[in-house]
């Protein structure tokens, strides 16, 4: 598996470098974007590739995407599968789109959390504590489709037609160039109290599985 930089040039020198010393072995790639069958054949072994997409911090995030390439023969697929949960992790196999899973869902969120800041004058602080406490709670919990059943499907169709034309605006991505992020000196603090808030939950996570 490489995680090297998110430059396709740099991936594919590193996977064709692999895919040669090693005629036989499944390629992973860590990616958070770039097309895997585009990578595959980059690196000149589209069946024997597939992308394991780890969320960041990855040893205490237990979810790992996989997605296959559209040649990624099934078997490797199966076998990255199993070796993941054997490991501890939570595979979930995903299409080869554009952002993948949960990065099309995150910078979706955060096209979205740039314009409120830009257009609209929200402070950063709050966007980020109206996602601590309010989605980011709740979906800690209930994922957005179990979140649409439970308030109504039709209370978010009528909502949908009132935001779905507003939310297809294009935005530029320097837009988040923009934003006024935390300090540098406070983001250790914050990424200590993330990481282990993070370790708690896998805890309590192991203990439940072993009950």
């Amino acid at each position: 598996m490489e995680s090297v930089a998110e430059d396709i040039g740099a991936k594919a020198d590193v996977l064709d470098a692999a895919a040669r010393a090693a005629p036989d072995a499944t390629l992973c790639s860590n990616t958070s974007s770039i097309p895997i069958a585009r990578l595959g054949e980059a690196a000149r072994a589209p069946e024997r590739l597939l992308g394991t997409h780890y969320a960041n911090p990855a040893i205490l995030m237990p979810l790992v995407e996989v997605i296959p390439g559209a040649r990624t023969e099934r078997r490797r697929v199966d076998e990255v599968v199993k070796l993941l949960e054997g490991v501890g992790k939570t595979p979930i196999v995903v299409p080869d789109v554009p952002g993948f899973l949960w990065n099309r869902l995150q910078f979706a969120l955060l096209r979205e959390a740039a314009r409120l800041v830009i257009e609209h004058g929200v402070p950063p602080e709050t966007v980020d504590l109206a996602m601590r406490q309010v989605l980011g709670r709740r979906w800690s919990l209930v994922g957005p489709f179990e979140t649409m059943a439970l308030g109504g499907r039709e209370t978010f169709v009528k909502i949908a037609k009132l935001l779905f034309e507003e939310l297809d605006e294009p935005v530029d991505p320097e837009l988040l160039a923009r934003i006024d992020l935390r300090p540098t000196d406070s983001l250790r603090a914050l990424a200590s109290e993330r990481d282990a808030r993070l370790m708690e939950w896998k805890k309590r996570d192991a203990e439940e599985g072993a009950t």
